[in-house]
């Protein structure tokens, strides 16, 4: 029997409050466990300007590269920061490799593109009217479920509004969410007859930062490019795709309008890489990032970890 040492029992403290401030951060996200009905009260800004954030993510990592299997998603440079976007670019180069030239189609590539394509996400300030000792709380959905929302300014103005001496309350929003698969993902939006006000008297404090929020999992591009080479690496060995592996609680993640049909010929190739935003260009800058000598000693570091 080995004797157990003062280290074997000692609390890794940096686990435990990570940990910690994981749980307590999920707290304040409003994300349903059930399907069904909910109640909700969108809130204003802090300040004269939208009632949400919006920013980008690339999901879909750990189906393209088994090294990803926990860090599933990472912020899109561009659409969170509008800078240059590493993963935005190696989407740009999988999709030019699997349709052009000639339009023929690789389907391997074609699906990699898919996987880390960079997808709509917005933010806002919440109360659930059926819960509301969760004090305010963030949403985070996909474009689908925001139209669904921005819909109803059209025709009710300005629904996020607190009620004052001379101003109505806002509304009521009742929000369907139907599971889909492993997901729930809200499929309507509409006005409820009721209007509640605000339930939670201190909701301008309690207020998230939705600049931060969307930023919370932005990365440097050096980093970001690391994991592309990654990425580029992990790929050679094909990895399941996404509906073949079961997991729980992903964002939802929709259909982009750029995606190409398989039914594609070479006719439409030049279009659809204008459409898209795919180009010889682009697939070149990549490659120019890539020839990096601080990423190629990356790569060599890999290749040799894989044959070692």
């Amino acid at each position: 029997m080995t004797k157990q040492t003062h280290d074997d029992n000692t609390t890794d403290l940096e686990t435990v409050l990570a940990n910690y401030e994981k749980e307590q951060a999920q707290k304040d996200i409003f994300r349903p466990r059930s399907p069904g009905e909910f109640r909700v009260r969108i809130l204003p800004p802090r300040e004269r300007g939208l009632y949400y954030v919006a920013f980008g993510m690339h999901f879909g990592l750990q189906y393209v590269s088994s090294k990803f299997g926990d860090a599933r998603a990472v912020a899109c440079l561009q659409k969170t920061l509008g800078q240059d976007c590493p993963m935005c670019e190696l989407h740009g180069k999988w999709r030019y490799e699997a349709y052009g030239p000639g339009g023929r189609v690789n389907p391997h590539k074609e699906q990699l593109a898919k996987e880390i394509r960079a997808n709509d996400r917005f933010v806002l300030n919440m109360v659930d009217l059926d819960n509301p000792q969760a004090g305010v709380q963030t949403w985070e959905m996909a474009r689908t479920a925001h139209d669904f929302i921005r819909s109803l300014f059209k025709e009710w103005g300005d629904i996020t509004r607190p009620g004052t001496a001379t101003e109505p309350e806002g509304k009521v929003l009742k929000v369907t969410f139907t599971k889909k698969g492993e997901f729930l993902t809200p499929t309507a939006v509409t006005i409820s007859a009721r209007t509640d006000a605000i339930p939670v008297q201190d909701w301008r404090e309690q207020r998230k930062d939705l600049e931060a929020y969307a930023r919370r999992r932005v990365m440097s591009r050096e980093k970001l490019l690391e994991i592309v080479a990654n990425l580029i690496q992990g790929q050679e060995v094909p990895r399941p795709i996404r509906s073949e592996v079961p997991h729980n609680d992903e964002p939802e993640v929709v259909e982009g309008d750029d995606d190409i049909p398989a039914e594609f010929g070479p006719s439409q190739a030049a279009s659809a890489f204008s459409a898209g935003g795919v180009s010889r260009e682009q697939n070149e800058k990549l490659d120019e990032a890539l020839n990096d000598p601080t990423v190629q000693a990356l790569l060599a570091k890999i290749r040799d970890k894989k044959h070692a």
